[in-house]
């Protein structure tokens, strides 16, 4: 419970980080340089794939090795790891130099920001060589499941990176900076990652002899994670790209600050997946693994309740945030692209922490073919419907697919693998949370429609006058009775009410 409370604490330090740099940010650049940005952002973003799931798996092994106590594998595998994260560091340095020099060749890049574009990507694949060759280390700390020292090291980058971002940019500053500065928290990340993985497993050893012969099978694991990836990073990247082929570039804004806003939320979900992985892992690791299917059940229930009110305020109260945040010029356009992705959000939250305990226990290489036709029906779909509806046909390009693989192929296969049965997986991931959610929306929806907010400040207040509707019906019809026994446990509340009772037993036995 800790590292999914410390995981939605750094959700929630970067989402207000994000909410008060992305207007400024935006102002700052203009319309057209932030949509360069952020397609600068979706194709580092695809480059990323090179690392083909190796932290995945270096993640899934040595927690499997660290539970059993061999600690010499682990090792093994870590060193392994490295090797092949050094690889392909290099890897994306050529392609990130290859993409610099044919940018504006692809894409209508504006007059003037050639240059620092081409500066910027190169800078951006530096950072990104970074990540991903310190990413073994990191991998090391979530197979530990020490969530918090990794939380911890994410924030105090997430704030870095805010005040270096407004240091810049007030002094006139480009893309180029920007990108600098990913570069710079980029590898601060990576020597935290390396320091603190060899403190918290002192028996942690890099010996790069005789490894080798390891790689293939990390890669063999990893290629399956890098597909299953490919389905996501299309939804998540692909966007900018095909409005920057088809659309002009300051569109591209309009549709990533709705985009921006569903990552975020999808954040919620991930801090309770990436507990799962390890989790089952150790339980596969010490022979448990017949409680797999219980602890994806639960986990996707906790998730989809924790994300339930944030989606239901963006279906009822989407455009007026927006309004308040980024302007009356977003509001529109951007509020209904965010009111289609939130659709695909509340579908994929169990299938997301299914993926991950799929992961964890190495069953997920029978998910291949159902992401491969995710991500071709997506890419189909949005080069289709952008050029008759423009950014909404983009939306519901990664809407349909979506709502295929999350609600047909995934109770499937939960069923298939774990024996859970396909109307507990809608009760418990979709249905269920939707229905406790809903005095919540109701309520949201009527202080939207009676009572407009002027400000921002307003606007939080309202949804805070709402959350006790969604914390009632979470508590009432959300959680299982063991597990709000649990939470009265952790308060001290059950310890207070046991010590009471005697005391009143024998006060009414002795007649007072």
């Amino acid at each position: 419970m800790i590292n999914v409370v410390t995981n939605w604490t750094t959700l929630a330090i970067s989402a207000a980080v994000t909410f008060f740099l992305a207007p400024f940010v935006v102002h700052s650049l203009g319309a057209t340089a932030y949509g360069t940005w952020a397609l600068l952002g979706s194709l580092i973003g695809y480059m990323g794939l090179i690392d083909l799931g190796v932290r995945g798996a270096v993640t899934r092994y040595v927690s499997a090795f660290h539970a059993a106590g061999d600690d010499e594998q682990a090792s093994r595998i870590t060193s392994a790891g490295l090797l092949f994260f050094s690889l392909a560091s290099l890897g994306v340095l050529v392609i990130s130099a290859m993409l610099a020099l044919g940018v504006d060749r692809i894409f209508e890049i504006p007059a003037g920001l050639e240059r620092e574009t081409r500066t910027a990507i190169v800078i951006a694949g530096l950072a990104l060589a970074f990540s991903i060759t310190g990413g073994v280390f990191g991998g090391v700390i979530v197979a530990l499941q020490r969530f918090t020292v990794l939380n911890a090291i994410e924030i105090g980058m997430t704030m870095f990176r805010a005040a270096a971002t407004v240091f810049a940019l007030r002094r006139g500053h480009g893309l180029a900076a920007l990108a600098m500065i990913q570069l710079l928290a980029a590898l601060g990340t990576a020597i935290a990652h390396a320091l603190l993985a060899f403190h918290l497993y002192p028996a942690l050893r890099l010996r790069f002899a005789g490894v080798r012969q390891l790689v293939p099978k990390i890669v063999s694991f990893g290629l399956i994670s890098t597909i299953l990836n490919l389905s996501n990073a299309i939804t998540t990247y692909s966007d900018s790209v095909i409005i920057g082929f088809f659309l002009p570039l300051e569109t591209i804004a309009f549709f990533s600050i709705a985009s921006s806003l569903i990552a975020y939320a999808k954040m919620v979900v991930s801090g309770v997946s990436q507990t799962v992985a390890p989790v089952v892992g150790s339980l596969e690791g010490s022979g448990e693994i017949a409680r797999v299917g219980d602890v994806f059940l639960a986990s996707a229930r906790l998730a989809a309740l924790a994300l339930m009110p944030v989606l239901a305020t963006f279906w009822t109260r989407g455009d007026t945030f927006i309004s308040l945040w980024m302007g009356e010029s977003f509001a529109a356009r951007s509020g209904k692209i965010l009111w289609i992705l939130t659709f695909g959000q509340w579908a994929l939250t169990g299938f997301h922490v299914l993926t991950s305990a799929m992961i964890g226990i190495e069953r997920h290489r029978g998910m291949v073919p159902a992401f491969i036709a995710e991500g071709l029906a997506n890419l189909l779909l949005c080069v289709v419907l952008v050029r008759q509806f423009g950014l909404v046909g983009v939306a519901y390009g990664i809407l349909l697919p979506r709502l295929c693989i999350s609600l047909v192929f995934g109770p499937a296969y939960a069923r298939s693998v774990l024996g859970t049965r396909i109307s507990a997986y809608w009760w418990q991931t979709l249905i269920r949370p939707a229905l406790v959610v809903v005095p919540f929306a109701a309520a949201s929806w009527a202080v939207d429609v009676w009572w407009k907010p002027a400000t921002l400040w307003l606007y939080f207040t309202q949804i805070g006058l709402c959350l006790p509707f969604a914390a009632l019906g979470a508590w009432v019809a959300g959680l299982e009775s063991e597990e709000r026994h649990a939470i009265l446990s952790r308060a001290g509340l059950r310890e207070r009410r046991q010590r009471h009772e005697p005391a009143v037993v024998e006060g009414r036995e002795s007649g007072t």
